[in-house]
């Protein structure tokens, strides 16, 4: 193996002052150099890091940050020393939330998983971190090492697919997966409150022959024109379903007596037979109905 040495030439001189040799002192600097080398890598990973990392005192007082925490946060390493990471708080999480995190902490001297965050200007984004305790010999908590990684875009992908799961594409409003959901769910609710509710479900006569004649795009805009009609035929606490093409369910919760919403069935047929203009075209359908 390669040991290196830091060498010292000196010239041995004699006593009327002519040089009579030389000494050479040598000193093993391998494990030296090696500690250095193994800090420069360090230095370098962590400050090139895609990662946020805070390094905090056992207090929880920030000692350093990456050119990644600045990047996420938008704090510089001046606004963070010295400072408690509760800065970046966006209270997306309750009190209850950072107690089971400190006792994971304390506990195991690990904690992971997600969190929403507060940047510098506001803006809210997930991350998911990981916080290692650590520990010198004797056990004892000298510092927290903080890990992160900016997982907003997944999180909005993963909202959008549950939305396109849940909601009809052209009106918005939920279709038949969410429907079965928010049924079992208001008739639990009303049969722990005693209440009545209603389901309401209608559908648009001949829209195939509209569609077939003119056109999708002009029967996705009588959809919608109609929609609109019967959206204000409802209550606020009312819920409209698309569940397919021309065929809609409208729950109503606290009905107060058998038959007391025929007159939104009414007033659905009333809104459904208004002729409705499109581009040039003025259209007018008719809608069958039925309520239990």
């Amino acid at each position: 193996y390669t040991t290196l040495f830091r060498s010292e030439v000196r010239p041995w001189c004699t006593g009327d002052g002519t040089i009579g040799g030389i000494i050479i002192f040598s000193e093993d600097i391998t494990r030296q150099k090696q500690a250095t080398e193994r800090l420069n890598l360090a230095a370098s990973v962590f400050s090139q890091a895609s990662e946020g990392i805070i390094i905090t005192d056992s207090a929880g007082s920030i000692l350093e940050v990456n050119d990644a925490f600045t990047r996420i946060s938008g704090y510089t390493r001046e606004d963070a020393l010295g400072r408690s990471p509760s800065i970046l708080k966006s209270g997306h999480q309750g009190k209850e939330f950072y107690a089971d995190m400190w006792r994971d902490l304390i506990r195991n001297g690990r904690w992971s998983g997600e969190i929403w965050n507060r940047a510098k200007d506001g803006r809210k984004y997930a991350e998911n971190l990981t916080i290692r305790a650590l520990r010198d010999t004797s056990g004892k908590t000298e510092k927290y090492v903080a890990l992160f990684s900016d997982i907003t875009p997944i999180k909005e992908h993963e909202k959008q697919l549950e939305h396109i799961a849940n909601y009809d594409v052209l009106t918005d409003l939920p279709n038949r997966t969410l429907l079965g959901h928010l049924l079992n769910r208001y008739m639990a609710h009303a049969r722990l409150r005693g209440r009545r509710m209603a389901v309401v479900h209608f559908n648009i006569d001949d829209f195939k022959a509209i569609t077939d004649q003119f056109g999708r795009d002009t029967g996705d805009q009588l959809i919608i024109s109609l929609l609109n009609g019967v959206k204000h035929s409802l209550r606020g606490t009312d819920t409209l379903a698309r569940i397919a093409s021309d065929d809609f369910v409208a729950i109503l919760p606290d009905t107060p007596e058998p038959g007391g919403s025929l007159h939104v069935l009414t007033q659905i047929l009333k809104v459904a037979s208004q002729p409705v203009r499109v581009g040039d075209l003025v259209l007018q359908v008719s809608a069958s109905a039925g309520i239990t």
